[in-house]
């Protein structure tokens, strides 16, 4: 996920309406995001985290209090993030729940928390307007929003909070969190599905292949047995005795031989005198 755009309106210390531009930051690579003490960059964070998850980076903080408390009566505390994932662009606009001005009588009524997601793909972000966001992929029902953001996002609010905020201080819970939790986290964060199937394709084959081995052994040790041997040992040590038996018989083939083919030539001497 790459922040593009942070818009703030009656939010935290903001009692206005600011906007963020993140374009160069995110292009010149790796950036920071710094300041004084109380200067608002916790705030930052809290407004990306709102409009992505409708929480504020604290998961402790309400989010009735992320409302600014300098902002005049009739602005509507709201926050709208640009955001790109990959090659797509997302727009998502948040309110949280609060009080505002009755309409057509004294005193204030209580909005709920409303929230609505956008596709605004081929959508540059100078032309990003309230009026033009881009296709409709969830709006005002709070709980579809949820699901589509974390479905493209592929985390929820917990994960971003443990490794995206890490000005936030909260690396460290990932950094001490047991292996199992780390690994849960890792695997949400990332897609590794490719991974896990080949890891559980190669598992199976390597079952496979152990089960045939131990079959294929069962197979060879019948058969040495029924040929009278217990063991390979015991065949190979019967294959060099068997070796050395033929060899033994081919020395003594081959001084047969010689002692035939001696006996055969004085036989034709013999007869050679005689005649």
């Amino acid at each position: 996920m790459r922040p593009v755009r942070l818009t703030l309106q009656a939010f935290g210390p903001y009692a206005n309406r600011e906007v963020i531009d993140f374009r160069d930051a995110v292009n010149a690579g790796l950036f920071g995001i710094y300041g004084q003490t109380g200067s608002g960059k916790s705030t930052i964070f809290s407004g990306m985290t709102f409009a992505l998850f409708g929480e504020a980076s604290k998961s402790e903080q309400d989010r009735t209090s992320l409302r600014s408390d300098h902002a005049a009566a009739d602005l509507t505390t709201e926050v709208e993030f640009v955001f790109d994932v990959g090659d797509r662009r997302f727009v998502v606009v948040r309110q949280p729940d609060q009080m505002r001005p009755k309409l057509r009588s004294l005193g204030e009524t209580k909005t709920a928390h409303e929230a609505h997601l956008f596709e605004a793909t081929g959508i540059p972000l100078d032309q990003i307007t309230d009026e033009r966001r881009g296709r409709v992929i969830a709006e005002k029902k709070v709980r579809d929003v949820d699901a589509a953001v974390a479905d493209i996002l592929g985390y929820g609010p917990e994960q971003f909070r443990q490794i995206v905020l890490l000005p936030q201080g909260r690396f460290e819970k990932f950094l001490s969190a047991k292996t199992n939790e780390r690994v849960t986290i890792l695997r949400d964060l990332f897609d590794v599905s490719l991974y896990q199937s080949l890891m559980a394709d190669l598992k199976d084959k390597a079952a496979e292949a152990e089960r045939q081995v131990r079959e294929e052994r069962a197979v060879c040790a019948g058969r040495l047995k029924a040929e009278g041997f217990e063991s390979t040992d015991a065949l190979l040590e019967g294959v060099r005795a068997a070796e050395t038996a033929v060899q033994e018989l081919s020395v003594r083939e081959s001084e047969t031989r010689k002692q035939a083919q001696a006996a055969e030539n004085a036989l034709r001497s013999a007869e050679e005198v005689e005649t």
